[in-house]
């Protein structure tokens, strides 16, 4: 631990070595005047510091001021995502790198065609008829299961 640069036991050669020139009558008076001389001190430098900070606060404020009367300017949009070598997921919107295969948001295979790409985006419910979108996993009317009726069916060859 130091105190002033001076370590613990140096402190105590001094406190002894004070004690024995001063004498124990004198030493109390003398501690007192170092005291105050430390108050004087610590006050001359917070004057010292607050004189230098007042200029500084003032071109502050009349900095903020003076930029607050300046018009805001909108900030540049980022370039389309076709000009990037970006993509964005057809399943869940999340912009990718064109090199992935599978959207890391939700895992949809990028590079071959999605299974529902020739389905229609509406179709008739095969229970009720009513048209809903390819996005329900449910009919909205009825409740009848849409994910089987979503999915493309392929024609089978035929054999000769």
């Amino acid at each position: 631990m130091d105190f002033f640069g001076i370590s613990f036991t140096e402190l105590v050669v001094l406190a002894a070595l004070a004690f024995i020139l001063f004498g124990p009558e004198k030493l109390p008076e003398y501690a007192e005047k170092a005291g105050r001389l430390v108050a004087r001190l610590r006050q001359s430098t917070a004057e010292m510091t607050e004189q230098y900070k007042k200029p500084f606060q003032e071109a502050k404020e009349s900095f903020r001021s003076t930029a607050a009367s300046f018009p805001k300017v909108p900030p540049i949009p980022p370039p389309p995502s076709e000009f990037l070598n970006e993509i964005e997921c057809p399943q869940c919107g999340h912009v990718v790198d064109r090199e992935f295969r599978f959207c890391p948001s939700c895992g949809h295979n990028l590079k071959e065609e999605s299974p529902y790409s020739e389905v229609p985006h509406e179709f008739p419910c095969p229970e009720c008829l009513i048209t809903v979108t390819r996005d329900f996993i449910f009919c909205p009317h009825c409740g009848c299961g849409l994910e089987e009726h979503k999915k493309l069916k392929k024609p089978k060859a035929k054999v000769n």
